[in-house]
C-alpha cells in the first residue's frame, strides 16, 4: 500500500485510524440491516441502532476482537436483505462521511478548501472514510474497472470531480468530499486508490486534553486555546486514535450524579442525531 507507515508511533496512529474509517463501514451495515428489516421504520432504527451503539461505543473489547481487524470483516452485508424482492438499489446506504466526523471527533475545525491546493495522490483506501450512497453501486468491482476509476482521475481535466479525499489534519485519515462510492470496493480489493488531496485543518494534540467523568461512560474532549468542550460519542474507537495523535488526559470532573446522568443524556442524543443522518433520502 501506498504511503507506508514508518515509527512505531505512526503505525499505532494508523492502526487507530483504520478501527475508525471500518466502524464508520460497520454502523452503515449495521442500519441498513434494521432497515432492511423494518422497512425504514424510524422509531426502530433510532431505538435499536442507538442501543447498539452504545453498547460498541463503549466495550473496547468488541473492537480487539480478531475478526475487527481483518479489513474483510465489515465488508460482508447480510444475503438475507439482498433479495430484489425486498431492495431498492437507488436508496441511500451510507452515513455521510463529513457528518459521521463531525459528530465523532467534534474537536476538529472543518473548513473548505483551496482548489489549486489539491495534490494528486494514491492513497490506502483502509484510511478513507467513504460512503455507499446507493446499492446499485457494487463493491465487487474487477481490477480493470478499479483501474479505468484510478485512470480517469489521473487523466481527466476534472479529476477533483471523480475524487477528492480530504486528509484530516496530520492524522493518515481521509474523508472523502468527491468519490464516497467507489471506497469500498477499492478496499474490497486491497487496491490503492487515486484521489486529489489536500489538507484541512485540525488542532495540534497539544491545544487538546481529555476528560473522565468518574461513575460515568462519558469523555469529553476539550480544546484549551478556545474554550470548547464536546462529548466523545464513540470513545471506545476515539480515545486511542486521539491518544496515539497524542492528546493528553487532563483531571477528573467530579460532577453530582444530576449532571452526570445529564451527560450520559447528551451522549446517547448525539448518537441519535449520528443514526438520524442514515436516514436522511
Amino acid at each position: 500500500m501506498p504511503g507506508a507507515i514508518g515509527t512505531p508511533r505512526e503505525a499505532a496512529l494508523a492502526d487507530h485510524c483504520r478501527r475508525l474509517v471500518l466502524m464508520k463501514y460497520r454502523i452503515d451495515d449495521f442500519m441498513d440491516t434494521l432497515w432492511q428489516r423494518y422497512r425504514a421504520a424510524d422509531s426502530v432504527l433510532e431505538s435499536q441502532g442507538v442501543d447498539w451503539l452504545e453498547e460498541v461505543a463503549q466495550n473496547p473489547a468488541m473492537n480487539q476482537n480478531p475478526a475487527v481487524r481483518d479489513f474483510f470483516w465489515p465488508l460482508v452485508r447480510n444475503p438475507e436483505f439482498y433479495s430484489l424482492e425486498c431492495v431498492n438499489y437507488l436508496t441511500r446506504y451510507a452515513l455521510d462521511p463529513w457528518s459521521f466526523m463531525r459528530h465523532v471527533l467534534p474537536a476538529a475545525a472543518y473548513e473548505g478548501y483551496h482548489r489549486a491546493d489539491l495534490v494528486l495522490q494514491d492513497i490506502d483506501p483502509s484510511l478513507v472514510i467513504g460512503g455507499m450512497y446507493y446499492r446499485n453501486y457494487s463493491e465487487d468491482l474487477s481490477e480493470d474497472k478499479l483501474e479505468q476509476l484510478n485512470e480517469s482521475v489521473r487523466e481527466s481535466s476534472s479529476g477533483p470531480e471523480h475524487a477528492t479525499y480530504l486528509q484530516l489534519g496530520a492524522l493518515p485519515l481521509y474523508i472523502a468530499d468527491e468519490g464516497k462510492n467507489r471506497v469500498r470496493a477499492f478496499l474490497k480489493a486491497r487496491k490503492p486508490i487515486s484521489a486529489f488531496t489536500t489538507s484541512v485543518p485540525l488542532p495540534s494534540a497539544g491545544t487538546l486534553i481529555l476528560h473522565e467523568i468518574p461513575r460515568s461512560s462519558a469523555v469529553t474532549i476539550a480544546n484549551i486555546s478556545t474554550g470548547g468542550s464536546w462529548l466523545l460519542p464513540l470513545p471506545a474507537v476515539t480515545v486511542p486514535l486521539l491518544e496515539s495523535y497524542g492528546v493528553e488526559w487532563g483531571p477528573q470532573f467530579l460532577l453530582d450524579a444530576t449532571y452526570t446522568r445529564e451527560l450520559e443524556r447528551q451522549q446517547r442524543e448525539s448518537l441519535v442525531k449520528l443514526v438520524k443522518d442514515y436516514m436522511i433520502p
